[in-house]
């Protein structure tokens, strides 16, 4: 129950007509509206549970100590109210109600009308004495003597000359006339004519006024030369309810309560309303809406729908300013501190070109979800709540779709508070609180709310403290109710987090956040939807392929890099849809990093392509198809009924190319690619090396189509029970969830390689998992010819085919790594002899590259290992830059010939023994079920040759 919601409590000694309430209500509801002395009798609003409303006068100063939940009252004022003990009622306090200067009242039954005929003086003393709060309808009992009572009813209320209360409820004061049946009264006196004719301050619900409305409209004061001044727009039926009309000289004062609210220590004073009040200029307008909103001229004065106060020079001076004459101003001008400065600011609604319709196209019924749930909410009789939690990941639109919600909600306030942790949290949040309930219907938006009230995970040190989570939940739970000051005044909360899982499990509950709503990614559909409306003239064709270069982008992401695209097309003067327009694209969309890859360092290397790689043909068929296919036409595998293959197993020798096809893929079809070698794993921690393992798939998905790429693939998962420590076995369990479990990985790729697939546990290579194994063998003749032929292009060598093949007879067993390695020996010959040759030429050139001051002009040049012949010339040519006579020197003419080739097959040597390739070739034949697995004793040590 909050503190608005009370238990009615029946007092059978009591005989008045007043209820007494709890000090706790006293202090935590009505003290904070009254800055100064409370009155003596308080109006309140009760809400009953059938949603019937009747008001009644509280004695302020008589608080009862019998539970801070209870509402006390006679007998016979519950029985007139209709309330019985332990109804539950919504007690609101009420401000600035109308005063009422006659009171008509009857006898409410024929067996009354005696008793009040025959004690009409006497029930109508009564009434003065213990009534201060009536309405229309409302039964009074009157007690004539002990024993004798009569009930009346109230027929009419008048305010002012002639102007009827029909809904509400008003106060009385000294000059009321109490008016039982039809016995006349004296009239007030004219002194009291004076002042119920008073002009009257008020509270109004204002909105930026058009600058197209008119403003040389009739005025209540109109002065020369107060064009700077504010003019507020009112109707006059508004103007006449508050005895403006026919006032002259009447100028007026405003004050926006959303400025107040900014203010340190601020006090409802007479100096510190003319500190910090300005002069405005009423004007009569008969399209102004009859009620409390009102248009504000000048864009300085509101930006955004609040409420202001307004007091006319009379009643802004006067008897007030006697009781506080001795008031400076200068001692209530507030601070001006850095701490002072507004902490939070109005929601940015400067998207004019988004609206509703578009936001839908993209994200869907989630605008229109949230926008029926505020407007339910605000229309709601009865406060219950109507907090939302709109969950959605970094840069995909929750502020931008908030800010478009509210802008068809242009009589809501809206208040925003950028959540970081520190010292001013606090601050922040009850200043933004004071500032929604003065200027409410309000909306708070409390953004990136996880910030401030993480989930507490294991390791998480960013946890929050007992201070500040006791804090929050008070505030989500009372800030709503507890300070309204009305019942249509309601504060709604809007808090964004990444997801629901990511904020404190205290704060999902349905008794903080009503309301929760999720907005989804984006698809290549709603891609190119959103890529549409932002370039209108590109044809639907390219539209499509500007939304497949962009998938895993936010709507951040496509406006920052359509930003880009539009600049270069400005900078160079194309237009959009030119045939040049798809490469900017495609550069603007390479050089542009999204937020799903932020901190994500993927597999990058030298840009190939298939026909680079040789041999190896069964893997790249079976990666291309696996991989490749389903990234480039998702559509059309999304309509396969069952469910398609995307773990692959590479398994051979060592050096035989399982992570250079991989890279070569990666680089050849620009594809995201992340490693995880296998001891990378491992932490010293419990639970740490399962974290980093849920780490990689979850940055995998926020990177997807992504592919997981497990190097050393048997250390990371053996077979489970191996390991006496159990790390090793849920690591392997963690693995089985996420290959094919119940966590998915939509769009997520893993490519395993190891070179003892033995040992690896054997419920990872079941269907559904790493069920398609490869062999990478030892390569053959043809594949070590291609091998070769590939290496010599990179040096820009060239050999016929025959001394290809011979180099291939010569190499039998060796491994693309040998060959490789083989392949930079023999530059490296080509090397030596170049420096050879330059030292033999520089001194012979002695003299010409002698300086005038006899020393020699040599340079030393860091070329690195096995660097190419190019490169070592290029960086002696540029050491050497600016001699004279030194191109004769430079003319070096050395390239690499079958002679260094055959000296470096001599030189080097094999990686694998003839030992080894018959391991190796055991294990493919055990694993490929070639052969029948060798049944041994426990203990005994299996052997492969």
């Amino acid at each position: 129950m909050n503190s608005g919601s009370l238990l009615v409590a029946v007092d059978y000694t009591r005989h008045d007509l007043f209820v007494i309430s709890s000090n706790v209500f006293i202090e935590t509801v009505v003290r904070p509206l009254y800055p100064g002395a409370l009155p003596s009798v308080l109006p309140l609003r009760l809400a009953k549970a059938d949603r019937s409303v009747v008001f009644v006068g509280c004695l302020a100063h008589r608080p009862h100590q019998q539970g801070k939940q209870k509402l006390f009252l006679s007998h016979n004022l519950a029985s007139d109210l209709g309330l019985h003990e332990n109804d539950q009622v919504d007690c609101t306090p009420l401000l600035n109600i109308p005063r009422a200067t006659k009171v008509f009242v009857s006898p409410l039954t024929v067996d009354d009308s005696e008793v009040v005929e025959q004690n009409a003086l006497r029930i109508e003393n009564q009434l003065l004495q213990n009534v201060q709060v009536v309405f229309p309808k409302m039964v009074i009992t009157a007690t004539i003597y002990a024993g004798a009572h009569a009930k009346v009813i109230v027929q009419k209320i008048e305010e002012g000359e002639g102007m009827e209360i029909t809904q509400g409820c008003a106060s009385m004061f000294e000059g009321t006339n109490f008016i039982v049946a039809v016995r006349p009264r004296q009239d007030s006196s004219e002194a009291n004519k004076e002042v119920l004719q008073r002009p009257r301050w008020g509270f109004f619900r204002c909105s930026p006024m058009l600058e197209s409305a008119n403003l040389g409209s009739k005025g209540v004061h109109q002065t020369e030369g107060n064009a700077s001044q504010w003019v507020i727009s009112v109707h006059p039926n508004t103007a006449k309810s508050l005895y403006w009309m026919n006032q002259e000289h009447l100028k007026f004062s405003a004050l926006d309560l959303q400025t107040l609210s900014t203010l340190e220590d601020a006090k409802l004073t007479p100096s510190f309303l003319r500190a910090n009040m300005g002069k405005a200029r009423v004007v009569l307008d008969e399209s102004a809406p009859h009620d409390e909103r009102v248009a504000i001229a000048h864009a300085s004065f509101v930006d955004q729908t609040t409420t202001v106060l307004v007091i006319p020079e009379e009643a802004a001076s006067g008897s007030a300013e006697k009781e506080d004459a001795t008031a400076h101003p200068a001692d209530v001008v507030p601070k001006e501190s850095p701490e002072t400065s507004p902490p939070c600011s109005a929601l940015p609604l400067s998207e004019a070109s988004l609206s509703i319709e578009k936001l839908s196209e993209v994200h869907g019924d989630v605008p229109c979800e949230l926008l029926e749930h505020l407007r339910y909410t605000f229309e709601r009789t009865q406060w219950t709540g109507g907090n939302v939690l709109l969950c959605g990941s970094k840069g995909c639109g929750k502020s931008t779709l908030v800010s478009c919600v509210l802008k068809v909600l242009p009589t809501v306030h809206t208040v925003v508070v950028e959540c970081t942790a520190g010292k001013q949290l606090l601050p922040k949040l009850r200043a933004a609180l004071v500032e929604c309930v003065l200027c409410a219907p309000s909306v708070l938006v409390l953004d990136d709310f996880d910030t401030i009230a993480p989930e507490q995970k294991d390791g998480n040190v960013q946890a929050m403290t007992a201070v500040t989570k006791a804090t929050l939940e008070a505030f989500l739970t009372t800030s709503s109710t507890l300070l309204s000051t009305a019942a249509c005044k309601h504060v709604v909360i809007v808090a964004t987090c990444t997801h629901r899982e990511s904020i404190n499990s205290c704060f999902r509950s349905a008794a903080f956040f009503e309301k929760f709503i999720v907005l989804n990614t984006l698809n290549r559909n709603t891609r190119r939807l959103m890529l549409k409306q932002l370039f209108q003239k590109v044809t639907d064709k390219d539209l499509g392929k500007m939304a497949a270069l962009m998938d895993n982008y936010t709507p951040f992401d496509i406006t920052q890099v359509s930003l880009r695209i539009k600049s270069k097309l400005d900078s160079v003067g194309s237009k959009e849809g030119d045939g040049s327009f798809l490469e900017h694209v495609e550069y603007a969309v390479s050089t542009f990093t999204p937020l799903a890859h932020t901190d994500i360092k993927f597999l990058k290397g030298e840009k190939l392509n298939w026909a680079s790689i040789g041999g190896l043909s069964e893997a790249k068929k079976v990666l291309y198809d696996t991989l490749i296919l389903p990234m480039r036409h998702p559509n059309l595998f999304a309509r396969l009924p069952l469910k398609t293959r995307n773990g692959i197993l590479l398994y051979g020798a060592s050096g035989c190319g399982k992570t250079f096809i991989v890279e070569a893929l990666v680089n050849a079809e620009n594809i995201n690619c992340i490693v995880v070698n296998g001891p990378e794993v491992f932490g010293k921690y419990i639970g740490q090396s399962e974290q980093k393992i849920r780490d990689v798939f979850e940055r995998a998905q926020a990177a997807a189509p992504c592919v997981v790429f497990f190097d050393e693939f048997d250390s990371i998962a053996p077979q489970r029970g191996i390991d006496n420590s159990g790390v090793t076995d849920r690591v392997v369990n963690q693995l089985l969830c996420y290959l094919d479990g119940v966590e998915g990985r939509k769009d997520v790729y893993v490519v395993a390689a190891s070179s003892r697939p033995d040992l690896i546990d054997a419920a990872l290579l079941r269907p559904g998992r790493l069920d398609k194994a490869v062999f990478c063998a030892i390569p053959s003749h043809s594949d070590r010819f291609s091998i070769l032929k590939n290496l010599f292009e990179k040096l820009s060598v060239t050999f016929d085919d025959t001394t290809l093949n011979h180099f291939a007879e010569l190499t039998v067993n060796w491994t693309p790594a040998d060959l490789a390695a083989m392949v930079s020996t023999a530059n490296s010959f080509v090397s030596q002899r170049i420096i050879a040759t330059l030292s033999a030429n520089a001194a012979a050139a002695d003299d010409e590259l002698q300086e005038s001051d006899g020393s020699n002009a040599f340079f030393i040049a860091h070329v690195g290992p096995n660097t190419s012949r190019d490169k070592v010339v290029d960086s002696i040519r540029r050491s050497i830059q600016g001699q004279r006579n030194l191109a004769s020197h430079l003319n070096i003419k050395e390239v690499l010939s079958s002679k260094d080739v055959l000296e470096a097959i001599e030189s080097t040597r094999p990686s694998l023994s003839e030992r080894d390739i018959l391991k190796q070739k055991r294990i493919h034949d055990i694993f490929s079920k070639k052969a029948p697995t060798p049944v041994v004793e426990a203990g005994t040590k299996l052997t492969y040759y």
